[in-house]
């Protein structure tokens, strides 16, 4: 086809029938791509689910009988009061405790039998009031408000515990501390009857600290359960049916795992997509097995993902897959000082081809840049404290969604303290689907300056209930089109909108022109700049006829504005 334009362009100079007949055509190869880009999507979308099923399926094994047994704690008889109802699973590090203890959080049983969960991980710093805060905004699914002092904060935590059954979690605990154990003694006691807390430790020394009524002992996984969640990590097609050499091998890989779950499926995700034999036996043959690490059994390449180490992998020249996963969205309140030493410390060798973060706990400020092959963005809404989110350069983004807001089982609302969201170059970024029922809002309730700049693919509308949206600046959107409706924004005091070449019109909500009701404060805005939107045709009258200080319109041929 592209012969054929590059000989009718040649022609139209001297034809006008040929030139509106390129015009044409140029539309319907547009059409066409915008159809095949469509496709892709949804492939692309289908293969993700298909993998995240594939991951949830291979944490399980091994799992079914300690989970059975965990969640029969959990539900077992409340006669007995509230005073010793603490329940603790024990492990090594790798084990698997935190899957654990993940299957029985999200239990249907154990979702029905309580009126309230929360999870949070403790870490090497328990530090009490981020626990207790972490409740109040499980319970009131709000951002927990600042308190001037620690008994205001006791009286709205008693409050939201009064009356109500809850679960606990605290993943991740190393204190032994008489006060933590009189700390959660109190929480019960706020609770009603048959309220329980379950403690995951590598240590026994902390379950008998914290008074635990009943203990479960994770085990090594069996030798079977090993190679078969190594196939599901390893092989393509989840089978090691292939090179009998490569099995071999990988055979002796999953012996020097030691039946470590975390270390079986970190190295098996490591290999997944090499089908060398030399590639396999330079994993067999290297240091990484002979590593000793004080106070854990585990990899020392896998430390990261028990949020305990200082990263310094830049003498790991074999490394080309790297995995760095946290607690999930839910379950954190902030960071703690092991974790941002991972990131500072973190030096990769040039060879590594992927790094993958999931669920870092940036407090107030994210930055994510030039992450070309990132088809999807990670579930940053989660974050309760993040104040600016930067996003740059995801070139791989195709559409903004339910993966950006975070669990939709979560009890916290998206994005409640972000102020400033900055979204850049994102090249073939398309849509931006709200959260749940965008007629609910409840996402970005904070939100005050939102930028879009260079997404050329970006179409359709933005989210709507942005009420405390105060600046609106968007410019080389050449397919944002339609109209943008800007009554939902009702505090907004500066609109600039560059180079959105099919953008027609800015409009307020139908009911203003029957009865002149409407959202927007026009006594708010104070500066509107237009340039190069070619396509414009129409700007409210009462957008003009506001208490504005700055009026720029430049370039923008078809519209009219109103003459009184």
């Amino acid at each position: 086809m592209n012969m054929v334009l590059e000989d009718a362009e040649e022609k139209e100079v001297t034809n006008p029938d040929v030139k509106m007949w390129i015009d044409d055509l140029k539309d319907v190869a547009y059409t066409a791509e915008d159809i095949l880009d469509e496709i892709a999507t949804e492939a692309l979308r289908r293969q993700l689910l298909v993998e995240f099923k594939r991951v949830a399926e291979s944490n399980t094994f091994g799992t079914g009988e300690d989970k059975k047994k965990v969640v029969d704690l959990l539900l077992s008889s409340d006669a007995g009061g509230n005073e010793m109802c603490v329940i603790a699973i024990v492990g090594m590090g790798g084990i698997g405790k935190t899957t654990l203890a993940q299957l029985v959080y999200n239990e249907s049983r154990v979702k029905q039998h309580f009126d309230l969960k929360i999870w949070f991980c403790v870490s090497e710093e328990f530090v009490m009031p981020n626990v207790e805060k972490s409740i109040i905004e499980a319970a009131t699914s709000l951002p927990c408000p600042k308190f001037e002092n620690p008994e205001q904060l006791q009286v709205t935590l008693k409050k939201n515990l009064s009356g109500k059954k809850f679960l606990l979690v605290l993943d991740d605990v190393w204190s032994e501390k008489p006060i933590h154990q009189e700390f959660l003694s109190q929480l019960l006691h706020h609770g009603s009857r048959g309220s329980k807390i379950l403690v995951t430790t590598r240590n026994e020394s902390v379950a008998l600290a914290m008074k635990a009524i009943a203990t479960h002992h994770l085990k090594l996984l069996s030798k079977d359960d090993c190679w078969s969640l190594f196939e599901k990590h390893a092989f393509r097609d989840g089978s090691s049916n292939a090179d009998p050499e490569i099995k071999e091998i990988g055979t002796k890989i999953v012996k020097n795992c030691k039946g470590l779950p975390l270390a079986i499926k970190a190295i098996g995700d490591l290999l997944w997509s090499e089908s060398s034999v030399e590639r396999w036996t330079n994993i067999l043959k290297s240091n990484l097995w002979d590593l000793s690490m004080e106070g854990t059994n585990i990899l020392p390449a896998l430390r990261s993902s028990e949020d305990a180490f200082d990263a310094s992998l830049k003498d790991k020249a074999y490394l080309e897959n790297l995995v760095l996963e946290w607690c999930p969205p839910e379950e954190v309140l902030g960071i703690t000082e092991s974790q941002r030493g991972v990131l500072e410390n973190l030096q990769p060798h040039r060879n590594l081809k992927s790094l993958t973060i999931n669920y870092y706990g940036a407090r107030e400020r994210l930055n994510l840049s030039n992450c070309k092959y990132w088809c999807a963005l990670p579930p940053v809404g989660q974050l309760s404290s993040l104040n600016e989110l930067v996003i740059d350069g995801l070139d791989g983004v195709v559409t903004v969604g339910p993966e950006f807001y975070g669990n939709n089982s979560s009890t916290m609302k998206p994005f409640g303290m972000l102020k400033s969201l900055r979204l850049k170059n994102m090249r073939n970024w398309k849509k931006w689907f709200p959260f749940g029922d965008e007629n609910e809002g409840g996402s970005f309730p904070r939100l005050e300056k939102l930028y879009i700049v260079t997404c050329p693919k970006l179409r359709g509308r933005l989210p709507v209930h942005l009420h405390s949206l105060a600046k609106l600046e968007i410019s080389g959107c050449q397919r944002l089109e339609g109209s943008l409706l800007i009554d939902s924004f009702s505090v907004l005091t500066h609109i600039k909108i560059l180079g959105c070449g099919k953008l027609e019109s800015l409009t307020l909500a139908e009911q203003y022109e029957h009865d002149g009701i409407t959202n927007f404060n026009i006594s708010c805005l104070r500066e509107l700049i237009i340039s190069g939107c070619s396509s414009l045709m129409s700007i409210p009258m009462v957008v003009l006829i506001s208490t504005l200080k700055t009026l720029e319109i430049d370039n923008c041929k078809k519209l009219e504005l109103p003459m009184h």
